[in-house]
């Protein structure tokens, strides 16, 4: 049996050394009540990096999350690159690591650069807009510290990317963001919605209304866009134009189907998704049953399914090939019988805005793929980073284009 699917893995559950406002994930350690500090074990570890080496083809993925996954310490992720050697046969490994950034260190950089590890820092920007809402247990600012630490990893020559939170207060400066980010030499920027429940049950005010989200990508994507000639990697967009050039989309909210992932917890517990972290949608323990199997299971498949369970309206949408229903989680917020997608104005409004001009970008990157192949022969056995233009000449990163 092979396993086919990217492994997001909470070492630490979902301890962290934050306490931002915003974070679904906190809660969820409410299904481990018996232990307070959550770590997963060596054995854990090495029987999850075995199952994996040993059923997957020539390219491995390891996608370290949290909570925070810091707080299991470098000599964790020591062994974890040791289980990968000893259980590898041969394949290319890569390890993503997405991280508040909090507590790196030159050993924590000297460690990514060797191994090459592509570090995600969790930053919404500027220090005004990120400080609202990610701040420490003590509830002390986060930015500072987070960007001293920044400037370490590039001193090591680590490859990293932002991914930014948009929340109520952040959706109202997508041109402050994104030139900020683009200022200091950021160029791989991740975007992600936020939409969560208050204690009284209510949508949270931290939370992006749909009119603000859809206000907030078109005036990003025209940044991203740069009168046709992109400069910089918007993994939302990316998706988009990888679609229109290759016929498929690189990211789960586009896709046709749910499942491209699956959560590993800190004990081993596999769940279907790092949005449904819940009993419901538990496949069961690796330690018990290994990996392949869970991935084959019928409960995998019912919720790989799940998202075509749609209503005539959204089948009916001129859009519905591009998004599909949108992300399970933002479906049915506030208990909507029809099950509406939260943003489905948002993207009808984005759709609307950029894929005339997206079509446009495919053209031109298509011919380019024409004029440049022969280029692309050549440089095919050169050494190419993950999110370095692809030498084929598409304008995508390479991990999104040929290196996929």
């Amino acid at each position: 049996m092979v396993f086919d699917k990217s492994l997001i893995i909470k070492p630490a559950g979902a301890n962290c050394n934050f306490d931002c406002d915003y974070c679904f994930y906190l809660k969820k350690s409410e299904l481990y009540p018996d232990v307070k500090k959550h770590r997963m074990s060596v054995d854990v570890l090495e029987e999850m990096i075995k199952q994996v080496m040993q059923s997957s083809g020539k390219q491995v993925g390891f996608i370290w999350q949290g909570g925070e996954p810091t707080l299991m310490g470098l000599d964790f992720f020591k062994k974890v690159v040791e289980f990968q050697q000893k259980y590898g046969k041969g394949q290319i490994v890569s390890n993503a690591f997405q991280t508040n950034g909090y507590l790196l260190n030159e050993d924590w950089a000297r460690l990514f650069h060797q191994y090459k590890f592509l570090i995600g820092l969790s930053i919404d920007g500027e220090p005004f807009v990120h400080n609202r809402f990610r701040r420490t247990i003590g509830g002390g600012s986060t930015f500072e510290k987070i960007w001293k630490n920044m400037e370490i990893l590039r001193r090591y020559d680590v490859d990293f990317n932002f991914l930014a939170m948009v929340n109520s207060e952040s959706a109202k400066y997508p041109e402050k963001t994104f030139n900020f980010f683009l200022k200091n030499n950021i160029i791989y920027m991740q975007f992600i919605p936020i939409v969560e429940y208050d204690n009284k049950g209510e949508i949270a005010d931290f939370s992006v209304s749909p009119s603000a989200y859809g206000d907030f990508l078109c005036r990003l994507f025209d940044l991203w866009y740069n009168n046709g000639h992109p400069n910089t990697s918007v993994r939302d967009f990316d998706s988009l134009l990888h679609k229109e050039v290759r016929g498929r989309c690189t990211i789960c909210i586009y896709d046709n189907r749910c499942g491209q992932h699956v959560v590993v917890e800190h004990n081993g517990d596999v769940y279907a998704c790092d949005f449904f972290v819940e009993p419901k949608w538990k496949y069961g323990n690796l330690m018990e049953t290994p990996l392949p199997e869970l991935v084959l299971s019928e409960k995998c498949k019912e919720f790989t399914n799940l998202k075509m369970d749609l209503q005539r309206q959204c089948r009916n949408c001129k859009w519905f090939s591009y998004c599909y229903g949108g992300c399970q989680k933002y479906r049915g917020i506030k208990d909507d019988p029809e099950k509406k997608y939260y943003f489905c104005e948002s993207y009808k409004t984005f759709f609307e805005y950029s894929v005339p001009k997206v079509k446009k970008l495919a053209k031109i990157v298509a011919e380019s793929n024409r004029v440049h192949s022969d280029n692309a022969l050549m440089d095919a056995n050169k050494k190419v980073g993950r999110n370095a233009p692809c030498p084929c000449g598409s304008g995508l990163k390479y991990k999104h284009c040929c290196g996929a």
